[in-house]
């Protein structure tokens, strides 16, 4: 993660040391630097780890012993921040001089769980539920790529039926989309005869998220072996004298 904490509370050591308290190996101005992601992560970690933890925090107070004290959740449902528009069930507010408002909000869109995570806010809630309203307009979960495709062999007029294995189900945001590219794995002999078994790679696709910079990695293979019959020139693209008289096989 690209993190570095010196505290587990969060708090810095120019806010402990107003509790007379400093983590030990540690200089007066030293803060804890974490990015939005990071603390994404950590709820994502949290919440797989202890599911329960929802049940908790979708709570806008508790009672300990005879006292009833709030929650500083401010966008639960009934609260003076909730937007019905797109609705939170948790998880965490956060509060420093030098950090600002911040907040880790966990909501569901299309069946899964969600979570937004806005950091240095004048106001956390305004600043989440703008967060919010622009995932759910932009980001949508669907089928990248298909389960099976026809590819045409480069160099070849062959077309062969290929299938992927993979979940090609992704969060697509539709302003930056996921881009393709495609990577030829099975070479073709044009000296020998050309054989694919099944469950040969043949083709790579290499889908990129522009927002994340992730990538994954789509690989579609043969399903059953195949021999393409006949002579070479059956399965390449006739030949064609270019300006220059070298000759290309036409894709």
């Amino acid at each position: 993660m690209d993190a570095s904490f010196i505290s587990a509370s969060g708090l810095d050591n120019t806010d402990l040391k107003n509790y007379d308290l400093k983590i030990k190996g540690t200089s007066d101005q030293d803060q804890n630097l974490v990015s939005a992601r990071a603390v994404t992560t950590i709820a994502q970690h949290l919440i797989d780890a202890y599911p329960d933890v929802i049940q908790v925090a979708n709570q806008r107070s508790v009672k300990i012993h005879k006292y009833t004290v709030p929650t500083s959740v401010e966008i639960l449902k009934g609260a003076e921040y909730y937007d019905p528009r797109v609705p939170v069930d948790g998880l965490k507010t956060g509060y420093t001089n030098q950090a600002g408002a911040c907040l880790v909000a966990t909501y569901r869109q299309n069946g899964h769980r969600m979570i937004a995570t806005t950091l240095g806010g004048a106001w956390q809630f305004t600043a989440n539920n703008n967060l919010r309203l622009m995932l759910k307009t932009t980001e949508q979960y669907k089928q990248v790529v298909p389960k099976s495709i026809n590819y045409q062999i480069p160099g070849t007029q062959t077309k062969v039926r290929l299938v992927t294995k993979y979940n090609s189900k992704l969060w697509v945001n539709s302003k930056q989309p996921i881009t393709q590219t495609k990577i030829a794995l099975w070479p073709l002999h044009r000296t020998a005869p050309n054989y694919l078994a099944a469950n040969t790679a043949v083709l790579k696709l290499q889908l990129t998220d522009p927002l994340s910079g992730t990538t994954k990695e789509v690989i579609y293979r043969t399903p059953e072996a195949l021999t393409m019959l006949g002579p070479l020139q059956w399965a390449t693209a006739p030949a064609k004298r270019t300006t220059t008289g070298t000759y290309a096989f036409a894709k």
